[in-house]
């Protein structure tokens, strides 16, 4: 190897072919063995793709479903749920100064209560004191919550039951059986209905039929009797306090029928004003149904 090929070989790694037949021949037969072996991997590859490519592409799928529910779930937990007011509720306003004062770790963190007196634009509202004095200053709802007066029970667990009855409390509630059936037929329709109250959660439609369940007891010439034999056929559970419930409700109403119509017209028309009173108000619209409130507790 003379000075130049020894050169060519530091440049380039490799040996310097000579223009000669027989590398040119040599040359020709390695890149045609190079062409076949691409064309057989190519094919090894086309097939394996063509067999792999629907398990491959549910594989995918699966993963991507995954991952978009992990990123809804990250989602979900970042976003705030924004709670809106509405007029006449009432609301503690958060103290923003405290956070400005380096002597105000003592003061409280909320101020009022107050009435949210109108909203302006969604999610701003303008607050009224106590007293009925307007602030001048519109407030962002993010600095607002929901205050609840501690008698507020009494009054909150009757108002979704008269949203739902809402049509009933304009006429008087029918009778939900009929006279010309067999007393074992009327009981268990006014005890399927009372169930259906019940798991809907619905007081005051709980307190119609258990009325007149109890009604249906006192119908019977042999009450306890009589509501034993119901109790076996139709396997109720805790009867026996279903039996003195009935009975109690029966009692509080049986001097005046048209009471229980009365009390919810009552009830009704003091929620309708709640927005816009206190609570010490809706007691003088509501002094008839605190004697139940108290002393009755229904399921």
């Amino acid at each position: 190897m003379n000075s130049q090929e020894y050169q060519y070989l530091l440049k380039y790694l490799s040996q310097q072919h000579l223009p000669t037949i027989d590398n040119k021949t040599k040359r020709r037969l390695e890149l045609k063995k190079g062409i076949e072996y691409a064309e057989e991997n190519l094919l090894t590859r086309l097939f394996y793709l063509v067999d792999e490519f629907p398990k491959e592409k549910e594989s995918t799928k699966a993963r991507i479903k995954v991952n978009q529910q992990k990123q809804k779930r990250y989602h979900d937990q970042k976003v705030k749920i924004i709670i809106t007011h509405e007029i006449g509720d009432k609301v503690l306003m958060y103290n923003a100064i405290k956070d400005k004062n380096y002597s105000g770790k003592l003061e409280p963190n909320w101020k009022g209560p107050y009435y949210i007196h109108t909203v302006p634009h969604p999610g701003v509202y303008k607050l009224r004191t106590l007293d009925g004095k307007v602030l001048k200053v519109p407030i962002n709802g993010s600095l607002l919550k929901r205050y609840n007066d501690r008698n507020f029970w009494k009054m909150s667990q009757y108002y979704s039951d008269l949203i739902r009855i809402g049509s009933y409390t304009v006429r008087q509630i029918d009778r939900p059986y009929n006279l010309n059936q067999t007393w074992e037929t009327s009981a268990q329709h006014v005890y399927q209905q009372l169930q259906t109250a019940m798991n809907s959660h619905n007081r005051i439609m709980t307190l119609v039929y258990c009325y007149y369940l109890g009604e249906l007891v006192q119908f019977s010439v042999t009450p306890k009797a009589k509501w034993k034999e119901f109790v076996q056929d139709n396997q109720i559970p805790n009867h026996y306090y279903l039996y003195r419930g009935v009975t109690r409700i029966y009692q509080l109403f049986e001097k005046n029928p048209n009471q229980m119509y009365c009390t919810i017209t009552l009830t009704y028309n003091a929620i309708s004003r709640m927005k816009v009173s206190t609570f010490n108000e809706l007691l003088i619209y509501n002094n008839d149904l605190n004697d139940l409130v108290d002393n009755l507790e229904l399921s």
